[in-house]
């Protein structure tokens, strides 16, 4: 009776595997019809957003409302609380097999500089359209990429353990840091009175200027300054004001 409850585990081991399952934080066997929905319009001045499987795009709108596009059955709580948009997942686990539905929300920004937008997602990019205006910003991607056309912060963090990171143009008053283990790293346009560069293995280009060893690259400038650009990559380029 053991010899054969044993056989019967392995042969599902051996099934789910072969059948590329993937484990997610949920409580469904499968993330339902593709749903589009209009999750709030309330005002808000600050996000705080913690999911596992979600994209996200954040667009500057004159009207601030939250849409979520995507399986209805793992489909987030968002709602809003004192001025703060709280967006987090059902948190249960079963087996998910083979979605490659495109699951995200689109965050329309009001206008107004926010007091912080703080968003982590595991396996979702993360997408700026627009000038984003915010006191502080962090944001992290275990497996996406983050794209932004323009951060205008106080301060702010960002990171990616296996995603790019591009943006367009940065803006700061107190600092930046951008990480990413085996991505790239492009900023295109900043402002940073200095920079703190550095790559394990990868090309560092600032200002079309190549500063490389053997292993890899850094360059560091005014590092006593109060709006320092910190990046930093394990394996991948870094390329600023280029």
């Amino acid at each position: 009776m053991k010899k054969q409850i044993f056989l019967i585990t392995l042969l599902f081991t051996i099934l789910v595997s072969l059948s590329g399952c993937q484990f997610i934080p949920h409580h469904y066997t499968n993330i339902g019809p593709t749903i589009k929905k209009n999750m709030t319009q309330q005002n808000f001045n600050e996000i705080d957003a913690d999911v596992s499987l979600l994209d996200f795009n954040l667009q500057v709108s004159d009207h601030p409302k939250v849409i979520y596009h995507g399986g209805k059955k793992i489909m987030p709580i968002v709602k809003v609380r004192n001025g703060k948009l709280i967006i987090r997942d059902h948190h249960h686990v079963l087996i998910n097999i083979n979605s490659n539905e495109n699951n995200y929300l689109t965050i329309y920004l009001p206008k107004k500089q926010l007091a912080k937008i703080k968003i982590n997602t595991d396996d979702g990019d993360i997408t700026c359209y627009g000038q984003v205006k915010t006191q502080k910003l962090a944001f992290h991607s275990d497996d996406g990429d983050i794209n932004a056309d323009y951060f205008n912060v106080t301060n702010g963090s960002i990171s990616s353990d296996d995603g790019d990171i591009q943006i367009k143009d940065l803006r700061s008053l107190a600092g930046f840091k951008a990480t990413s283990s085996d991505g790239d790293i492009s900023i295109k346009n900043c402002n940073a009175s200095g920079v703190d560069l550095n790559s394990d293995d990868g090309d560092v280009i600032y200002h079309r200027h190549n500063y490389n060893n053997d292993d890899g690259g850094s360059y560091q400038h005014n590092l006593h300054s109060k709006n320092v650009l910190i990046a930093n990559s394990d394996e991948g380029d870094i390329k600023v004001n280029n």
